[in-house]
């Protein structure tokens, strides 16, 4: 009877290790899909925020892939990074659960890093984006450090002028800090008044503070100064460094390779700082009709990307110096560039007639119902109808052969007029 259930017992042992065996085996093998499905959604998602495509990258490859795969997307890093983990409930076999009193199923987790990639094609990365603020300042120029001071403050949402300005006032709305010297004007707790030369929704002109450099209050070449700036749409604040030269510490502007292009051609934008980043403060390009950051670099003090469409759309950009990302909290930001891709229009052709006489030439542009068309062009001018379909133009010189056709639909067409 004992040699009997001594076998029973290692019966019942070597099954235990026979399952044991096969459950870690699947374990390992179940583990090791899902580190290459997180990897796989990682590389998808450092280009792009739709879910679809990152839940498409994680199943692929994995032939059980069910409900209960759990697949969660975040950003480390400070936003550098982005990070996919991709969880699997693994069933447990039912004799084991019973026996041993363990749960049905047993969780297995893997995760994947991948740095965030701003590409050019149109792709965003999946970052926490802030929109906008109403109130922005540009550029602050200093023209003059003495007994008095000179300052131009630029940017937008100023709002109309507060009441005694143009003039002398002290007031919520503006306020005038040193750093450097720990003093401030402009407030009523200041104690400081301002003079006001001009205040409108883009532009302050500020030609005097109280007591400047009579006192305490004064005001050196290399102080690190600060502007807020209070209105009813928001508020703004802007750091930089008072140099008589009229240099700003913290200035960008923004450049684009075409502001009008058809769907075709991509636009190459160009962000350029007054400063080079610092790692954390760097400048960038953002679109401000999407809501996205572009292109950021926290080193160097120019960044350009390259953006395209495909389709006809008008998209709003600027460039900003500050952290990655935290465009409400940027330290300066540009003026906005306004990208319009036009769809292509129908094909037209175009011929030039030269005229000897008055060394002159007309050109005649043929397409479908031209007429009702508008074509422009440097040196072409006097449109005439001809016919529905054809359409002449006065050039002023024989080299006048290139031009465009502004359709009603909103569409364009380009030639270049051929000599007859």
């Amino acid at each position: 009877m004992t040699t009997l259930l001594t076998r029973v017992w290692w019966m019942f042992v070597a099954l235990l290790m026979l399952f044991g065996t096969l459950f870690f085996a699947l374990y390992g093998h179940m583990a090791n899909q899902l580190a290459a499905a997180a990897k796989r959604a990682a590389s998808v998602a450092a280009i792009t925020a739709d879910t679809s495509a990152i839940d498409d990258a994680a199943e692929a490859g994995l032939p059980w892939f069910e409900p209960s795969t759990d697949i969660r997307v975040q950003t480390v890093h400070q936003d550098d990074m982005v990070q996919v983990s991709v969880t699997h409930n693994l069933s447990v076999f039912p004799v084991l659960t019973h026996v041993l009193g363990i749960p049905d199923t047993i969780p297995v987790t893997r995760v994947a890093t991948e740095a965030l990639d701003y590409p050019h094609n149109g792709l965003h990365a999946l970052v926490t984006q802030a929109s906008p603020s109403p109130v922005a300042i540009h550029a602050v120029q200093l023209d003059e450090i003495g007994s008095q001071v000179h300052l131009y403050v630029e940017g937008y949402g100023f709002g109309p002028a507060p009441q005694g300005v143009p003039g002398t006032t002290m007031q919520a709305h503006f306020v005038f800090r040193d750093l450097t010297e720990g003093w401030f004007a402009g407030s009523p707790s200041s104690g400081l008044a301002i003079t006001y030369a001009a205040w409108t929704p883009n532009e302050i002109e500020v030609t005097g503070i109280e007591d400047l450099n009579r006192g305490t209050e004064r005001l050196n070449p290399g102080d690190v100064c600060q502007i807020q700036l209070r209105t009813a749409s928001g508020q703004a604040v802007y750091d930089f460094v008072a140099d008589p030269a009229g240099s700003t510490k913290d200035a960008v502007s923004i450049e684009a390779s075409g502001t009008r292009v058809p769907t075709t051609d991509p636009v190459t934008l160009t962000a350029t700082s007054s400063v080079s980043g610092n790692g954390v403060d760097g400048v960038g390009l953002y679109n401000a009709t999407t809501g996205q950051t572009v292109a950021w670099s926290g080193a160097g003090d120019r960044v350009a990307a390259l953006v395209s469409r495909g389709v006809g759309a008008t998209e709003d950009y600027y460039a900003y110096y500050g952290p990655k990302s935290q465009v409400a909290t940027a330290l300066a930001t540009s003026q906005n560039v306004a990208v319009t891709w036009v769809p292509p229009g129908p094909s037209v052709t175009a011929v030039m007639y030269l005229d000897p006489t008055s060394r002159g030439a007309v050109v005649d542009v043929y397409g479908p119902d031209i007429q009702s068309a508008t074509v422009e062009g440097v040196g072409l001018s006097n449109p005439t109808v001809i016919t529905n379909d054809d359409l002449a133009l006065t050039a002023a010189s024989a080299s006048d052969d290139v031009g465009e056709v502004l359709w009603p639909n909103g569409t364009e067409s380009s030639f270049t007029a051929l000599e007859n």
